[in-house]
């Protein structure tokens, strides 16, 4: 039996010295989380995890810097030809070290499709200013 597509918001995340994926899959668009709270919530909490953020200080700043990993969204774009139509909207930006087939591979996996469109989306690139906060607060 094959799984469910699922759609909702991931991010790659570095936690030294790998990149990790996180992904929040969900069936229902209307019941997708923002990418804002899906780093509040999940995240946020695994960097400081990772890095030993615990003053109350660094883990306000990390919750308020959510452009500072790459991130995108998976989302079903019925169309009246092609009900199964799938697109991975991105920022373009994950590193180089990242190889863009695996990464690929990887969030179809997250979100159980075999095949996807991929478009660049504005609105889910990096902002220098979270990736220099994220990289002070993680050194």
């Amino acid at each position: 039996m094959k799984a469910i597509p699922l759609q909702g918001p991931w991010y790659y995340v570095y936690l030294a010295p790998r990149w990790v994926l996180f992904s929040s899959p969900s069936v229902d668009q209307d019941h997708s989380i923002g990418h804002s709270t899906f780093w509040a919530k999940t995240v946020a909490p695994a960097i400081a995890k990772h890095y030993r953020l615990a003053d109350k200080s660094s883990l306000k700043r990390l919750a308020n810097i959510p452009y500072s990993m790459p991130r995108g969204r998976v989302c079903h774009r019925p169309q009246p030809r092609n009900p199964q139509e799938w697109v991975v909207y991105f920022g373009q930006d994950w590193p180089s070290s990242l190889k863009k087939a695996v990464v690929r591979k990887a969030i179809l996996c997250a979100f159980n499709l075999d095949s996807a469109d991929w478009l660049f989306d504005e609105h889910v690139t990096r902002l220098e200013t979270d990736e220099r906060a994220f990289s002070t607060l993680t050194n």
